[in-house]
């Protein structure tokens, strides 16, 4: 059974700077807990996102930043059948820290 993901944005955020409110990196988000986020990226748009597994790093989804950890990025048959048309797909889980550890 397929699901529908939603759709949004992730940005990376470095030397300080806030979220941009761009469309950075489509991705579709699978299930989403106040400590984790469990996304499909485009195999395209993930090499940016790739060097920073592993390492706690400033986020932000939809213009709403965080600071997390990439657990988890393995190759995934896409959910979404309409999404598959667009190319393969990788599946990322995303630790999110809570505020006081940032």
């Amino acid at each position: 059974m397929s699901r529908l993901a939603r759709m949004s944005y992730l940005s990376i955020l470095r030397n300080g700077e806030g979220p941009s409110g761009g469309e950075e990196n489509p991705i579709f988000i699978i299930e989403s807990t106040p400590n984790e986020v469990i996304f499909e990226i485009f195999r395209s748009d993930a090499g940016i996102i790739q060097p920073l597994a592993g390492i706690p790093s400033r986020f932000a989804i939809d213009s709403h930043p965080f600071v997390g950890t990439i657990t988890s990025l393995v190759p995934c048959e896409i959910s979404h059948k309409e999404v598959s048309l667009l190319g393969p797909t990788l599946r990322c889980t995303l630790e999110i820290f809570p505020e006081d550890e940032e």
